[in-house]
C-alpha cells in the first residue's frame, strides 16, 4: 500500500495519507493554491453555551404576551469567516390551567422569532397548546435563529386565553406540584 507519512519537527505523531489497498478508480485531492488547507474545520462548533433558569412559579390571565419573568438571557454573537454565528434556542416549559389555550413567543430584542406563516389567524404564536384540567404539559421548543454579530438578548413570552388563569411550574388546582423550565442558547459557527 502505497502512502505519504509527514512528521512533526518535534513531538509524536504524524500526518498519513493512504491510498486504498485495491481499486480501480484513481482519487485525486487537490490543494489550495493558498497553501492553507483546513479539514473539517469550526462550522457548526459550538462556541458558546447560556441558560436561563426558572425554578419560581408564574401565573396570568392575559390574552396579551407578557414576559416569562427569569427566562430571558443574553449572548453575544461573534462570526465564523466573515458570516455571522447562529444562535442555537431551546426552551423548555412546565404549564397548566384550567381548559385554555396558552402560547409561547420567542422573542430577540423586541421582535418575535420562529413565527407561523399566516399572521391573520387569532392566535399567532411560536407554540400553542391546548391545556385541559387534568393535565401538567411540557412545551419545548428548538429553533436555529440567524441573527446579526453582537450582542442579542432572547426571552420567551406567554399567554393565556385572556380568562382562564395560565400557570407555569405549577399545576393549576393545587400548589403541591412544582417543576423547572430554562431557556437555553447555544453560538453555532456559521
Amino acid at each position: 500500500m502505497s502512502s505519504i507519512k509527514l512528521k512533526p519537527d518535534t513531538g509524536g505523531g504524524s500526518f498519513e495519507i493512504k491510498a486504498p489497498s485495491n481499486s480501480n478508480n484513481t482519487r485525486v485531492l487537490t490543494l489550495p493554491d493558498t497553501g492553507d488547507l483546513t479539514l473539517g474545520g469550526p462550522y457548526g462548533k459550538i462556541l458558546q453555551v447560556k441558560q436561563a433558569f426558572k425554578n419560581d412559579t408564574q401565573s396570568t390571565t392575559s390574552g396579551s404576551f407578557i414576559d416569562l419573568t427569569g427566562l430571558s438571557e443574553s449572548i453575544t454573537v461573534g462570526s465564523t469567516g466573515g458570516t455571522a454565528n447562529k444562535v442555537l434556542v431551546m426552551y423548555n416549559i412546565n404549564s397548566s390551567g384550567p381548559g385554555l389555550v396558552k402560547a409561547f413567543n420567542i422573542v430577540r430584542g423586541s421582535t418575535n422569532i420562529a413565527q407561523p406563516a399566516n399572521s391573520s389567524v387569532s392566535l399567532f404564536a411560536t407554540q400553542a397548546m391546548f391545556v385541559d384540567a387534568n393535565h401538567f404539559l411540557n412545551g419545548a421548543f428548538t429553533f436555529l435563529d440567524t441573527p446579526t454579530a453582537g450582542s442579542h438578548t432572547y426571552k420567551i413570552q406567554f399567554r393565556s386565553d385572556g380568562v382562564n388563569t395560565s400557570f407555569i411550574n405549577r399545576y393549576y388546582s393545587n400548589d403541591n406540584y412544582h417543576s423547572v423550565s430554562s431557556l437555553t442558547l447555544m453560538e453555532v459557527a456559521a
